[in-house]
């Protein structure tokens, strides 16, 4: 049980962190401390606000699944075998992030395909 209080707090701060991207860290200047920062993000101000506010979209919409995904693994797998959600979550987590990065930087690529890096 203390399992996945803990997967569903963390799955719970994701969630938070990407609305967060979303509604703030698109609207705050470039920065080298917070936001999605990559060279093609940090190439201008429209990039910023774009590359912070798809992150964020991706990282909520990876999340949510993430959570439906380990409701239904909590309720089908036995309370004794929860490690195996907790395994299972660190995988998703990290798909969540590598799906981010990736969606945003080809969105990046394609929405500003004049600007050089």
């Amino acid at each position: 049980m203390a399992v996945m209080i803990v997967v569903m707090t963390t799955n719970a701060m994701i969630l938070a962190l990407s609305l967060l991207t979303i509604l703030k860290f698109s609207t705050i200047k470039i920065n080298m401390v917070i936001g999605y920062r990559t060279p093609k993000s940090m190439a201008s101000a429209e990039a910023w606000k774009s590359a912070n506010k798809r992150f964020g979209q991706v990282l909520l919409a990876a999340s949510c699944i993430n959570t439906v995904v380990l409701v239904l693994l909590s309720i089908i797998i036995p309370v004794v075998y929860h490690e195996i959600v907790f395994t299972s979550f660190l995988a998703l987590v990290m798909v969540e992030v590598v799906l981010a990065v990736a969606f945003t930087e080809r969105f990046l690529a394609k929405k500003f395909q004049n600007t050089d890096s």
